[in-house]
């Protein structure tokens, strides 16, 4: 991808640098990050989880651009809108992708987790 294109009330302002497939979602996170002029405070019913091959990448990406992470031990913070954002590294969760899509996007040798693998299995899933 060369390019972000931006729609939407809220002006960006700052350089996000955009190199290689892996983890692209990183980058559009700083992107969308940069939004300046939000208008409402944060609101706890709005939630939604994003999951990543990598999770302390994503951890060192907010970091860097300056995003409270949310207290608690886990990777939470709140996009620009106020909602709430929970980063969950793919290997601890009970969602699978079948092998070739893995392959497909350069993840085969992405394992999960002992306990995302107990899950699994206890819901049949394994």
């Amino acid at each position: 991808m060369e390019r972000f294109v931006v729609a939407g009330g809220a002006r960006l302002a700052g350089e996000v640098t955009v190199t290689g497939a892996k983890n692209s979602v990183l980058k559009l996170m700083a992107a969308s990050l940069l939004a300046e002029g939000r208008t409402q405070g944060p609101d706890a019913t709005r939630h939604f989880g994003l999951v990543v091959d990598d999770r302390e990448a994503a951890r060192a990406a907010l970091q860097a651009h300056g995003v409270p992470i949310l207290p608690g031990g886990r990777l939470d913070f709140r996009d620009p809108w106020g909602n709430r954002v929970q980063v969950v590294d793919y290997r601890d969760i009970q969602f699978t992708k079948a092998p070739a899509v893995l392959r497909g996007m350069g993840l085969a040798a992405l394992e999960k987790r002992e306990g995302a693998r107990r899950e699994l299995a206890a819901a049949g899933l394994s």
